[in-house]
């Protein structure tokens, strides 16, 4: 059966309204140019394209185009909104006004928007609104937005005009009446919202935002070329459309990096319910999507990968079940180039040998895929009633496609996981859980259950475990032969307010775990800011990088830099840092007393990176028909010891539910 993908495509060079609203160039090529890619992508695609350019593309017209058009959608199809054009902001009502951050809300600019009285853009929470109701049967939706500050198209931020190359004002306009928005008839304007009531008038759907820009950057056109769209199709023709929408950001920020370094210009990535669909493949087309490739260096002596034991990767005598396959970078349709297996594994890096007589030529650029290293020691079983045999099916076969072993039929003592079937339903549930029960209110569900047993609902249950099983082995990474002494390495951990740098100690308890309340009272917003500080208490200068691992396998390892590059500390010294924490909704849904992370100090004798370790965390189980909230967390040479040697502190911590009532 041919994949379905409902698009609508929105561009806008020249508007109603010629004040402020300067012509662009390049928003509707870009419409169109996109268009044109995703019909040719392949016969196997049944391609259900909604064009609206320039006059055609009122505010009035993509609203029901989104809802209408994209709400075609089922479980197993596509539904993309793509837009360029103009970005307005505008006084925000005073029910948003708590949970935007700042005092204006942000609007795509549609043809007609602003051009009199009645006429407005479509605002961030107007397109919130219309993706929640789009959603309604559960599609693979996506959202591509080219204009300034994009990133904010469907979350909290600023989007002032889009602009060509040469500075221009921001404009303020004033706030709309209330009448005007799109849900005025559903939410009541009359206070303040915060992020729980906001979500449960106006819950977000699970959808994933590619934008051209940071929320703090504005989007460029050169050339009469929108530079990001440009450059997302550059990418898209190289992959053939078999690139996750990880790689893709990655790519094309690269590509607009080193051709334009005299624009600040970063692409985002942004999905609500923890963005585990930004380890999809774009558009959901099969190829590399659950492939994770690492760099591979052609040097004098050697070859060698951007992974070693701080990453994960065994010792060399322990490659049972590990197979590397090198591919010439940007050309992975054409096959591997050679096999390779490990020579020698260091702290943050890997020695390769060729297998057989293949080569490498030290003026390209090559990627190796490690295959095996997350499926080894992952034991995952069913569990379900004679009843559910065709669950039961489904699931075996997507799990054999990925794992390429067969599940286990029932739990032993060694399972990671249980997958449960019950009345239609595929749960993934904690061994020491009560799933025996097969009744999701007494027991906590590891992410958002799958309500039916199609393919395509095994298929997602699937990708669940297999980014579940990538954080096991995060979570397994120890030194047990390190001569660190992991008590010279101190993180002190603090609280304080919201917006307030006061700060007070966690408590902890006897086993050795911080307990963190967010409040003080079962009323108070469950909202703090985390304060964290690393010293290196020991006697010679070492690298650091602090990882937050979440009860939601979120693996981030970017707290103090964005990169995910180690810093160094000389003896004595020390480093602070701060993380913005919500509770997760999911808590207080399911009554849990209280929600479990984890902080992980890496410390070692040499740099190191961290960034390929990052996972997203897997989207919140739903106790009923109500979503979930966004994730809590808000992101973003010295003398050596004579020996390399690296060591993993673990400092665990309880975000306590203050609204918890015991049963």
């Amino acid at each position: 059966m041919k994949k379905r993908i409902f698009a609508l495509f929105a561009g806008i060079n020249e508007y109603q309204r010629s004040d402020g609203l300067r012509t662009l160039s390049g928003a509707e090529p870009d419409a169109r140019n996109l268009e044109a890619f995703i019909r040719e992508m392949g016969a196997d695609v049944d391609f259900q394209p909604e064009i609206l350019l320039g006059p055609a593309a009122t505010r009035s017209r993509i609203a029901d185009g989104i809802l209408t058009h994209l709400g075609q959608a089922g479980s197993e199809d596509v539904a993309l909104f793509y837009f360029s054009g103009h970005g307005l902001r505008e006084k925000a009502p005073l029910a948003f006004q708590q949970t935007n951050g700042t005092a204006a809300i942000e609007s795509l600019a549609c043809y007609d928007s602003y051009g009199n009285a009645d006429t407005f853009g479509l605002a961030n929470k107007e397109l919130r609104y219309l993706l929640h109701k789009a959603a309604r049967n559960n599609p693979h939706l996506v959202v591509i937005t080219d204009c300034c500050h994009a990133a904010a198209a469907t979350r909290s931020g600023m989007m002032p005009l889009r602009r060509s190359g040469d500075p221009e004002r921001y404009q303020m306009l004033p706030a709309r009446e209330w009448r005007h928005f799109l849900f005025a008839d559903e939410i009541s304007p009359e206070r303040p919202l915060n992020a729980q009531e906001l979500e449960t008038q106006l819950p977000q759907a699970d959808h994933l935002h590619l934008a051209a820009c940071q929320a703090e950057q504005s989007a460029f056109e050169l050339g009469g070329e929108g530079v990001f769209t440009t450059h997302l199709l550059e990418v898209l023709r190289q992959s053939g459309g078999a690139v996750s929408y990880h790689e893709l950001r990655e790519r094309t920020a690269s590509l607009i990096r080193s051709r334009t370094r005299q624009y600040e210009q970063t692409p985002s990535i942004y999905a609500p319910k923890g963005s585990f669909l930004a380890e999809g493949a774009f558009l959901g087309v099969e190829g590399r999507k659950s492939k994770i490739f690492v760099t591979v260096t052609v040097g004098e002596q050697d070859i060698r990968i951007n992974r070693g034991l701080i990453h994960g990767m065994p010792c060399e005598n322990d490659q049972a079940g590990i197979a590397i396959a090198v591919f010439e970078k940007n050309h992975p349709e054409a096959g591997a180039v050679a096999e390779a297996q490990v020579w020698k594994t260091d702290i943050a890096s890997s020695e390769i040998r060729l297998v057989g007589t293949a080569t490498l030529k030290k003026d390209r650029l090559y990627e190796a895929h490690i295959e095996g290293l997350y499926q080894r020691s992952f034991n995952v079983a069913l569990y379900g009633k004679d009843s559910e045999e065709a669950g039961k099916q489904v699931v075996r076969e997507a799990f054999r496609d990925t794992f390429k072993k067969n599940i286990a039929e029932n739990p032993g003592p060694d399972t990671d996981c249980i997958v449960v079937l019950h009345q239609n339903s595929i749960t993934l549930a904690h061994p020491d859980s009560d799933y025996v029960s097969l009744d999701e209110q007494k027991y906590l569900p590891l992410t958002k259950q799958m309500r039916d047993y199609s393919p395509g609902s095994a298929k997602q249950i699937v990708r669940y475990l297999e980014h579940i099983a990538k954080y096991q082995v995060t979570h397994n990474i120890a030194n047990r032969n390190s001569t660190l002494n992991p008590a010279h390495f101190p993180l002190n951990i603090g609280i304080g307010k919201w917006d307030y740098p006061t700060r007070q100690a966690p408590w902890k308890d006897t086993e050795g775990c911080f307990e963190i309340r967010l409040g003080e009272s079962p009323t108070d917003p469950q909202q703090a800011n985390l304060f964290f500080t690393i010293t290196n208490n020991g006697q010679h200068t070492h690298y650091f990088c602090l990882m937050y691992m979440s009860q939601r396998y979120g693996v981030y390892p970017n707290l103090f830099d964005s990169t995910a590059m180690s810093f160094s500390l000389d003896p004595g010294k020390s480093k602070e840092g701060n993380m913005p924490y919500l509770l997760e909704p999911f808590i207080s849904d399911f009554n849990q007393p209280f929600e479990k992370g984890l902080f992980r100090l890496f410390v070692t004798t040499e740099a190191f990176n961290l960034a390929g370790m990052k996972l997203e965390d897997l989207p919140p189980p739903e106790r009923t028909a109500k979503r979930g909230e966004d994730k809590g967390i808000m992101m973003g040479m010295a003398e050596k010891s004579k020996r390399a040697d690296w060591v993993i502190v673990d400092y665990p911590v309880r975000i306590i539910n203050m609204a918890f009532k015991p049963i």
